[in-house]
């Protein structure tokens, strides 16, 4: 199916099943398709190319079956969406690709009854939910690495509990979220660059760790461009070497002022 072959097609309708031995779909190609309610993917076609759903406004259900490439915006404000499952072979998300999916709120492990389930055992992919109306994501105990961006722009998303084992946080990975209050767990050791930066975090807890990420620069840091009221709870026993851990930047965190850095004791919930 070729590019812009069925863009704004008002003739289809209802529930659509790609053809069993489809194996490319062009860029567009059921893109402002208003009267679909449903979305089966075939089981050879691994590759959805960008804008290929958009504004399908009244899809309800979409299955992906092997999918395990979705590009930019491919389902794009298809705001009746309400399920949706991604299978463990599915790694690589463009930007944005649920963004305007308003009624995927919930995301979860597969037998969660979630919005959103996922099939990940030990990684959630770059991107995977960037720009997505999450308000409540569950998390289990055998992720260890959240991708690059995968919750940046979720700014639905107040609060989340990192699982225990999790011991990489990606690259941006929160990036302007809603997350108000955070406790970054014992195993994590690698907090990359603008993890939380430009979030709406007021608290943050770090537990104690002792191979946390140097971070060199004020525009690479962690908490850049929070909110000068953000406060920063941090174990005494990396207290003490404060600027080893945090870099020559230790005071400036906050494009509008230094943030405020306490020992875990302090902490309330």
């Amino acid at each position: 199916i070729g590019d812009q072959a069925f863009q704004n097609c008002s003739a289809i309708e209802g529930a659509l099943e790609l053809p069993p031995k489809l194996t490319a779909l062009g860029a567009n190609a059921f893109d402002g398709c208003q009267n679909l309610t449903s979305i089966k993917i075939n089981d050879k076609l691994e590759r959805l190319t960008a804008y290929s759903f958009r504004d399908c406004s009244k899809v309800k259900t979409i299955y992906l079956a092997n999918v395990s490439r979705i590009d930019d915006q491919a389902f794009n404000n298809c705001a009746s969406l309400e399920k949706i499952a991604f299978n463990e072979s599915l790694k690589t998300f463009g930007t944005n690709c649920f963004s305007g999916c308003s009624l995927l709120t919930t995301a979860g492990p597969v037998g969660s009854n979630s919005n959103v389930e996922f099939a990940w055992k030990t990684q959630i992919p770059a991107n995977a939910f960037k720009g997505m109306s999450l308000v409540e994501v569950t998390l289990p105990n055998s992720i260890k690495i959240i991708g690059k961006e995968a919750f940046a722009f979720t700014t639905n998303l107040t609060n989340i509990s990192l699982p225990e084992n999790l011991e990489v946080i990606g690259q941006s990975a929160f990036e302007r979220s809603g997350l108000v209050k955070l406790i970054i767990p014992f195993n994590v050791t690698d907090i990359q660059v603008r993890a939380f930066a430009r979030s709406a975090l007021r608290k943050a807890k770090l537990e104690p760790t002792s191979s946390i990420t140097k971070i060199d620069l004020p525009d690479n840091a962690w908490f850049y461009g929070c909110s000068d009221k953000t406060r920063i709870y941090i174990d005494t026993s990396i207290m003490t070497n404060a600027r080893d851990v945090f870099g020559d930047y230790w005071n400036y965190y906050s494009d509008t002022g230094a943030l405020e850095y306490l020992t875990t004791e302090n902490w309330t919930d």
